[in-house]
């Protein structure tokens, strides 16, 4: 505006009042004082506030809980006056642009009070958490909508509207102020311009509106409306299992005693950190992200084993975090859950290839969501799991090692951790439970696979290895002194690394690169060639039979 020579001569705003070398901070007053200051500008002008107020912003989007030292250097370490708090609650009121929609609708609601004839508008551009809305933002939401009513609005991609870092949804929504104390039924449904760049928004602006419209038209052309507001069945919900870490706080005792508590070898470093893992003496194991074994206690729902009978996830709930699901053979520090019968895997394999099928291709409008259950269809399901079971059996960082005993205390016994996705071990979690479902819907035998059978040719392909890795390489024994020693699954542990003919892909690869074996790495290469293909296969599923995003 401050361009417009309209602006210029009628006067823009009173925010900054230059001329008093002060300003009107939109967030650190109440409703009341707001709009005694517009009242009195005014009035100056002898101009009646007799109209609907009009909001059109672009909010911050910075959360409070950022280093003030950033908030400083950019002049926004201010206090939200407590009213707006108040509405937003604690958690919510961090993200500045909430705060902004807290004093909007403070201020709305005063003015409707004093005229009940005006209805307030709101255009603003906001990330689309709230208008999911997210768990923290449910409370807000359900406020917001009591006071209006939403009209229309788009997504778009934030780089491209606005020169911000990062590749997120952006929307812009309007909204009138349409008080219902039963809430306004809002459907929040919003036309997807997320495959628009910057060169495609590039319009003669100071055209005919007439010219204008036909350019915008053009523009939305085969964009879909996306609603915002559809509900989903939670994969978490789909799981039916709750969820595991071992990550803790160190108790009072624990930190008065002086003495060793936690279950991370005693070498580990991480025992200064602040938090804690583990206990110290037990039988069952957990691993951290690299892969580096802890003692961990057994779990309310009694999920933890001493054998390889089953199999642990790390899965994230939400879009954003996709990238940073894992498959272990013991429970993850975090975001814990476990495969133990043919229903659980199904459950949480298939959790896992969506993470992993969609991880860089979902839509943009995604982002702030999390990942829902998938509508399998019944001729499919078959097809679908196996795909899901047989990229699990490629992709997991499954090991065989060993925790020793007197480590990271005396007493404590010595734990032998067995590989539950081995094929080759007719006691392990795949072929007890696995197996024989991918080998009955199948149809029989798994050793000639049809060209476009994946999901078999891949199980094959991995069993080709084993076999290979036994015939070759263990020969039934174990082999010490591999070259692993560094690896986090042994370097803790005095004993001498070693290999079985049962262990991990992650450890039969890293042993194949460091001794230079072309056999088992061209093996290797096939297999993930064949992974890549069985991952395509179930993003196919996913997104074209299953309408996964519709």
């Amino acid at each position: 505006m401050q361009v417009d020579p309209w602006h210029i001569e009628k006067g823009f705003t009173i925010i900054p009042k230059t001329s008093e070398n002060k300003g009107l901070n939109f967030l650190d007053c109440s409703a009341e004082e707001y709009l005694h200051e517009l009242k009195k500008e005014l009035q100056l002008k002898n101009i009646a506030f007799d109209k609907p107020i009009a909001f059109l912003l672009n909010p911050p989007y910075k959360n409070t809980d950022e280093n003030v030292k950033a908030r400083e250097s950019t002049d926004s370490e201010y206090e939200i006056d407590p009213s707006i708090l108040e509405l937003t609650g604690p958690d919510a009121g961090k993200e500045r642009y909430l705060a902004f929609l807290g004093q909007i609708l403070n201020i709305s609601k005063v003015q409707a009070q004093e005229h009940r004839e005006l209805h307030p508008v709101v255009m603003i551009f906001t990330p689309t958490s709230w208008l999911i809305p997210r768990p923290t933002y449910v409370g807000f939401r359900k406020t917001w909508d009591k006071h209006f009513k939403f009209q229309s609005g788009f997504i778009i991609t934030s780089n491209v509207w606005f020169k911000l870092d990062g590749k997120w949804p952006l929307a812009f929504t309007i909204w009138t102020y349409d008080y219902n104390e039963e809430g306004n039924d809002n459907v929040v449904k919003v036309l997807d311009l997320t495959d628009l760049e910057k060169p495609e928004l590039n319009l003669a602006w100071n055209a005919d509106a007439e010219v204008i419209g036909k350019e915008l038209n053009n523009l939305k052309n085969g964009s879909q409306t996306i609603n915002l507001s559809q509900k989903r069945e939670s994969i978490k919900d789909w799981c039916i299992q709750s969820m595991h870490d071992f990550k803790r706080d160190a108790s009072k005792l624990e930190l008065e005693s002086k003495q060793i508590y936690g279950g991370l070898p005693i070498k580990d470093l991480r025992r200064n950190n602040k938090k804690t893992y583990g206990i110290t003496n037990s039988y069952f194991i957990g691993f951290m992200d690299d892969v580096t074994p802890v003692r961990i206690n057994q779990d309310t729902q009694k999920r933890m084993s001493k054998i390889g009978d089953r199999v642990w996830l790390q899965l994230r709930p939400t879009f954003i975090d996709v990238n940073l699901t894992k498959v272990l053979c013991g429970a993850p520090d975090k975001y814990g859950y476990c495969a133990y019968d043919l229903d659980s895997a199904k459950a949480t394999f298939s959790w896992f290839a969506i993470t992993k099928a969609l991880n860089g291709v979902y839509p943009v409008w995604a982002n702030q969501y999390d990942i829902w259950s998938p509508q399998i269809k019944k001729e499919s399901e078959a097809c679908y799991y196996s795909l899901c079971f047989a990229f699990v059996l490629a992709e997991n960082r499954c090991v065989v090692t060993k925790f020793e005993k007197d480590n990271p205390v005396k007493e404590a016994p010595e734990v032998f951790v067995d590989n539950p996705l081995c094929p080759a071990n007719p006691e392990s979690f795949w072929s007890v439970t696995l197996e024989s479902y991918i080998t009955g819907v199948q149809g029989g035998s798994s050793a000639s696979p049809r060209n476009d059978n994946f999901a078999l040719q891949l199980i094959v392909k991995i069993k080709e290895l084993y076999r290979l890795w036994n015939l070759s390489y263990c020969k039934g024994q174990v082999l010490q002194n591999v070259g692993l020693q560094d690896e986090p699954y042994f370097k803790y542990f005095d004993y001498p690394d070693f290999l079985t003919p049962y262990s991990g892909l992650i450890q039969i690869r890293k042993y194949a690169e460091i001794h230079g074996k072309e056999d088992l790495q061209n093996l290797f290469k096939e297999i993930s060639l064949l992974a890549k293909k069985v991952k395509e296969e179930i993003y196919r599923l996913l997104v074209e039979e299953f309408r996964y995003f519709e």
